[in-house]
C-alpha cells in the first residue's frame, strides 16, 4: 500500500493545514487526512500540488507499507 507522508517534510517546514489548504486549493478534508496519514485514494495530481507547494519530488511524498491483505 502507498500512503503520502508528510512527516518529514512537516517537521522542517512546519505548514499548518490550513497553509496547504490556502496555498493547495485542496479541500480541508483531504489535506487532513493527508496530514494524518488516513489511507486513502489520491489522485496523482493531489501529490503533485503538494509536492509543488513544498517544493520537493511527488516521490519524496510517498512511502510504502506492507499491506494486511495478501492477492
Amino acid at each position: 500500500m502507498l500512503l503520502v507522508n508528510l512527516y518529514k517534510v512537516h517537521l522542517k517546514k512546519r505548514y499548518t493545514q490550513s497553509e496547504v489548504v490556502k496555498a493547495t486549493k485542496l479541500s480541508p478534508v483531504t489535506v487532513n487526512k493527508i496530514f494524518n496519514s488516513t489511507p486513502h485514494d489520491f489522485k496523482f495530481s493531489t501529490i503533485e500540488k503538494l509536492a509543488k507547494f513544498i517544493g520537493c519530488n511527488a516521490l519524496d511524498l510517498i512511502i510504502e507499507v506492507p499491506s494486511e491483505r495478501t492477492f
